[in-house]
């Protein structure tokens, strides 16, 4: 190395013969080493006078010096977070770090190198009140870079998050949500994470302070979504209930109905069967220590019911289980609160419930937000420089599974060179034009980026709804009328004339086409019109 950590007293000695010589080896702790360079450090000195050579191995460990870190992790409530909230510090100049899981610490704390390390947290809040066993939201937290140089403090609190949310063309909820993040630097080292959520969550949350100075950055959050399962459930009288569904795989209202509510006790066949559940929607208590209702469905199914609405006398929010299949009747249940003041009613006289459900959605959403290029994230409002990447697919009535596939192509980084745009021209109706990109390099000859072009003049465009593109070309321009190419003979089996425009093939499409330093422009001809010279 480097360095003068390690220095002789003395440059030169005489030994006598048959005696021994001790010579002092420095330590210099005020010397300059690199961050990497701390720890275990090993050299050797060697001696050498007439051809004779003596070497003496020497090793040393130089303690780096240290500041402490806390971190504190606070969920929605203002408590410290606990249950699956997770912590990474993650040093990005050495490429080291830990994971931690919380467990509702009211800090951790760290001993580490001054440099720079990069923090990330996802902080899961669980519901409000006693006997919770759902989280009623998730929360990532980001802090690309952080520069350590004394002892410091860092508080991640999720109350200072941002809700991130969608809106889509039609009634949707989403039932699948992942937070992703990524952190990269020196070209080759990269630390990322997800965290997913189903439709139990409620809300999802990000803040990201600060940018990366040295390498990358990404957050993203992904989201998947459907036709409500439930629109609507209310009694005659416009009472609303909110319900909570037992799964997707089981079996689920659909369409609009309406039904008798019976209380059916704890769900036994004999109380069934007093309670006249055939043909009625049976109201049965679940037990506070248990979520399966697999039992009760099967129970109710054999009474003749036409679905089963539960309940527990806690009032914290649950989720029915159905096992793996799901449950053989609609499964639904409702808040404690609810089901009270049905129990009250069907106890005064007749309650009848009406609902609007979909059992199988007709369509489905994948909506992607990959990036953030703000240094904080921001309230999730998709503008003109963030664009999500969405996709809606309108399934059959079969209820077959069909897959969202979309390409998406990205233009490689530029550098030293400009991105020129070429002769766009006018529109006509049911045809649609699209934009040839071309890049000018100051180092090199421009590149055509191709982009999807028409299959074939007998067969519409497969990306674009039954639109037929009139034929383009490209024409090379930069060398005088007649004139022949330099880099092409004029004539010849095989070979073009000077001038003559150069057709994109079918087998070129999606590929790059190095060319000749010229200046691009795109032509439109007639079908079956000779090419222009």
């Amino acid at each position: 190395m480097r360095s003068s950590v390690a220095a002789l007293t003395r440059r030169t000695v005489t030994v006598p013969a048959g005696a021994t010589v001790t010579v002092p080896l420095r330590l210099d702790r005020a010397a300059h080493l690199e961050r990497s360079q701390y720890g275990d450090v090993t050299g050797r000195l060697v001696a050498t006078a007439d051809g004779v050579s003596v070497s003496t191995p020497f090793s040393l460990y130089v303690q780096p010096e240290t500041v402490t870190l806390r971190v504190k992790v606070v969920d929605r409530l203002g408590r410290p977070a606990s249950g699956p909230s997770s912590l990474d510090v993650i040093g990005t100049d050495d490429a080291t770090g830990e994971r931690r899981f919380n467990e509702g610490a009211a800090e951790q704390l760290y001993t580490l190198r001054p440099g720079s390390y990069f923090l990330s947290s996802f902080v899961a809040t669980p519901d409000a009140g006693e006997g919770a066993t759902l989280n009623d939201s998730l929360t990532y937290l980001g802090r690309p870079q952080l520069e350590l140089r004394k002892d410091a403090t860092v508080v991640l609190d999720a109350r200072t998050a941002h809700r991130l949310s969608i809106a889509t063309d039609r009634p949707s909820e989403a039932r699948a949500t992942t937070l992703t993040f990524s952190r990269a630097w020196d070209g080759y080292w990269l630390h990322a994470g997800t965290a997913a959520g189903g439709s139990s969550i409620k809300g999802y949350y990000a803040s990201v302070e600060g940018r990366a100075h040295d390498g990358t950055f990404e957050f993203g959050s992904y989201w998947r979504a459907y036709a409500p399962l439930v629109s609507e459930l209310r009694t005659a009288d416009g009472t609303a209930l909110h319900p909570v569904t037992a799964g997707t795989r089981s079996a689920n209202l659909d369409g609009t109905g309406r039904a008798r509510l019976v209380d059916a006790g704890s769900g036994t066949p004999e109380e069934l069967k007093a309670a006249g559940a055939r043909g009625a929607i049976a109201l049965v208590r679940i037990p506070d220590t248990s979520t399966s209702v697999a039992q009760a469905a099967r129970d109710a199914k054999a009474a003749g019911a036409l679905a089963v609405l539960a309940h527990r006398a806690s009032p914290a929010r649950w989720v029915p289980a159905g096992g793996f299949t799901g449950p053989e009747l609609p499964v639904l249940d409702v808040p404690s609160g609810e089901a009270s003041a049905l129990l009250a009613k069907v106890g005064a006289g007749a309650v009848e419930l009406r609902w609007k459900a979909t059992a199988k959605s007709p369509y489905v959403y994948n909506l992607a937000f990959p990036r953030v290029r703000r240094d904080r994230l921001r309230p999730h409002a998709p503008g003109p420089r963030q664009q999500p990447r969405q996709g809606r697919v309108d399934l059959p009535g079969d209820g077959s599974r069909h897959r969202l596939r979309r390409q998406h192509r990205r233009l490689p980084p530029l550098r030293r060179g400009r991105l020129l745009r070429h002769h766009r021209p006018r529109p006509r109706p049911g045809h649609p034009h699209r934009v040839l990109l071309a890049r000018r390099h100051r180092l090199g000859p421009p590149h055509l980026l191709q982009l999807p072009v028409r299959r074939g003049d007998d067969r519409p465009a497969p990306h674009l709804p039954g639109g037929r593109h009139p034929p383009r070309e490209l024409v090379r321009r930069g060398r005088r009328p007649g004139r022949p190419a330099r880099h092409r003979r004029q004539g010849g089996p095989g070979r073009r004339a000077a001038g003559q425009p150069d057709r994109l093939r079918r087998r070129d499409v999606g590929r790059r086409r190095p060319l000749r330093p010229a200046r691009l422009v795109r032509r439109h001809r007639q079908p079956g019109a000779a090419p222009r010279r």
